[in-house]
């Protein structure tokens, strides 16, 4: 993923922005996106170390360039090894090789007959290699040694979609607080409220003019640093960027010690996506209470429970009692705050007209 430094940003009448590609940009970017998967694709079965060497050499600029330029150089490298697959090479675990061949280094130490070549080779015969194998396996579980199996990305067309997806997720990364507006197709719209229930989002969901507005807690609002929570915020974006208009609102805190800005973002696309499934709990709880002899149907909540005039909640499961029709609504909180759960206590105490 990609970092905020990474990403060409102006302040203009108050608000932060994204500086789009221009078309001389674009191409750049396209001609290092083909540059690199050539690389990436010739570097299959080869240590990461050698793709990111190649990397570095096949998208270098310039002394002179333009900062912009710099980070744009460094996006695409970014999104290229997001976009392979490392695995430790087959072989002996190199924690186990490495403390045979440290145990026979020290016999031969005190033995005062010490020489790297003959305490390999022995180490080698003892398990059945050759003294190249343990040469190359002795660090292979450090990530310059992972071998490269895997490049999950198809043309250069994709890295642009997956760099403009990736400067947004970069800023929002450092957000305390995200307003997002978007106008949609009914599908479009559960498919937005289901993933952020799949990614357990703190947030609250209300009727906009057009559309729904999603008020969602940021990272840096529940704790000191970017973690996981983070990261699932900015799993967002492409659920955001499906619906048919949107507008992202966002209080960010870009330099370190520095005051929150806003950031603004808008955009239209409407590009239709599966529907993300549920979270795993509540997979696993629909499950638990679907099994025989249950009192319960369990399906997926597919609406948004309202109060007229004070807010909304969107469950995750829906139970109807197989005898009487009487339904009762789950909502599972992975991430939480104390705020974000009294709003839902207050919310019920209110007059919610539903089981929950």
């Amino acid at each position: 993923m990609l970092t905020v430094e990474q990403v060409q940003l102006r302040r203009r009448a108050g608000h932060v922005e994204i500086v789009p590609l221009t078309e001389a940009g674009r191409e750049q970017a396209r001609a290092w996106a083909q540059a690199g998967l050539a690389v990436a694709r010739a570097h299959e079965g080869l240590p990461r170390a050698a793709l990111e060497e190649a990397l570095a050499a096949a998208l270098a600029v310039p002394d002179d360039a333009k900062a912009a330029d710099r980070r744009l150089a460094l996006a695409c490298k970014r999104l290229l090894l997001d976009a392979c697959d490392f695995s430790v090479p087959d072989g002996e675990a190199p924690e186990a090789l490495r403390a045979a061949l440290f145990s026979a280094a020290a016999t031969a130490r005190a033995q005062q007959r010490f020489a790297r070549d003959e305490v390999i080779a022995q180490v080698a015969r003892e398990r059945g290699l050759s003294a190249d194998d343990v040469e190359r396996q002795l660090f292979a579980d450090l990530s310059e040694a992972h071998t490269t199996s895997k490049l999950d990305i198809a043309d250069a067309g994709e890295l642009l979609v997956r760099l403009e997806v990736g400067q947004v997720q970069a800023v929002l990364l450092r957000a305390t607080r995200l307003d997002v507006t978007v106008d949609g197709t009914p599908a479009q719209l559960r498919a937005l409220l289901r993933a952020a229930k799949l990614h357990q989002l703190l947030f609250d969901v209300e009727l906009a003019e057009r559309g729904v507005r999603l008020t969602v807690e940021g990272p840096l609002s529940l704790f000191s640093s970017v973690t996981r929570y983070g990261l699932k915020l900015a799993l967002l974006v492409p659920a955001i960027r499906a619906c048919r208009s949107w507008r992202i609102e966002a209080t960010v805190k870009l330099r370190r010690g520095g005051a929150a800005e806003t950031f603004v973002m808008d955009g239209e696309s409407g590009v239709e996506g599966a529907e993300p499934g549920l979270h795993p709990i509540a997979e696993k709880l629909r499950s638990d209470l679907s099994a025989a002899g249950s009192a319960f149907e369990v399906a997926p909540a597919a609406e948004v429970l309202r109060l007229a005039g004070t807010g909304a909640l969107v469950p995750d499961l829906v139970l109807t009692h197989r005898d009487t029709g009487e339904q009762v609504f789950v909502e599972i909180l992975g991430f939480w705050s104390r705020p974000a759960v009294w709003r839902r206590v207050q919310l019920v105490e209110q007059g919610l007209p539903f089981k929950v």
